[in-house]
């Protein structure tokens, strides 16, 4: 499970360093990330898995599947899940227990 920090106004999660927030949904937050090894600009999508029913987060876990078997060049490649507890992001934002985000190269 990935750790998250403050640096200064960043939140990091595990090896990835948060940005600007560029959209949002009913159950998500996307997010511009760069991968702070490798400085590879990425995509996060943060989906709050809490507010989805049993139905639609087995729905969740086979698109996750899907997308990460798939390498097309036209279809968003899914690189890293994580999982991160909301008691480690607390010091960041008020948020429900757990978070689940899958990341996407831009």
């Amino acid at each position: 499970m990935a750790q998250s920090t403050l640096t200064g106004r960043a939140m990091v999660v595990g090896d990835y360093i948060f940005g600007l927030q560029i959209g949002s949904g009913s159950f998500t937050v996307v997010w511009h990330t760069r991968h702070g090894v490798r400085e590879t600009e990425f995509t996060v999508k943060e989906i709050v898995t809490e507010k989805l029913g049993k139905k639609l987060q087995n729905s969740l876990l086979s698109e996750i599947y899907i997308l990460m078997k798939i390498n097309q060049p036209n279809i968003i490649r899914l690189y890293d899940m994580i999982e991160v507890l909301v008691e480690q992001m607390n010091q960041q934002k008020k948020a429900p227990k757990r978070r689940e985000r899958g990341v996407v190269r831009e």
